[in-house]
């Protein structure tokens, strides 16, 4: 695991609250990646800390603090990702990667969930649809983009 032997991941919502909003400020230090770093030249809510970091923090929480937009990004996360399971569904055995077997089909996963990370950022943050699952319906189906 190299550096990362020492990440902790959190999965339970209550825990990841405790540590982004309730008690973040026992949480300053971050682990990320120089790939993100040099992507993101230093900047953004997750590669900083400081005064920048608590500055586009305000900024960003009142979105999330709404019941009502939160349920709103809920629902817009699990019609993205039924979306995403329906293109994998009817493209179930449409095309299949050499010594796969009949009704087989090869998803790139790691591709497909940044995909579906950008739909949803965009429909959240933008109200716009990328088209990005439905691209991998029609990649994974041999079509050609419209």
């Amino acid at each position: 695991l190299g550096d990362a032997a020492g990440w902790t991941f959190l999965s339970s919502p209550d825990d990841v609250e405790h540590v982004s909003a309730t008690n973040c400020n026992n949480y300053r230090e971050r682990f990320l990646p120089d790939s993100y770093a040099f992507a993101t030249d230093g900047k953004g809510i997750l590669a900083t800390g400081g005064a920048y970091n608590r500055r586009h923090r305000s900024l960003c929480q009142p979105s999330f603090q709404k019941a009502t937009l939160l349920a709103s990004f809920a629902d817009m996360v699990t019609a993205s990702t039924e979306d995403l399971k329906a293109q994998w569904e009817e493209s179930k055995g449409t095309r299949r990667g050499e010594g796969e077997e009949a009704g087989a089909t090869t998803i790139d996963l790691p591709l497909h969930m940044q995909r579906l990370t950008l739909d949803i950022i965009g429909q959240v943050a933008f109200s716009h649809d990328f088209g990005q699952v439905a691209d991998c319906g029609r990649e994974m189906r041999g079509e050609k983009k419209e």
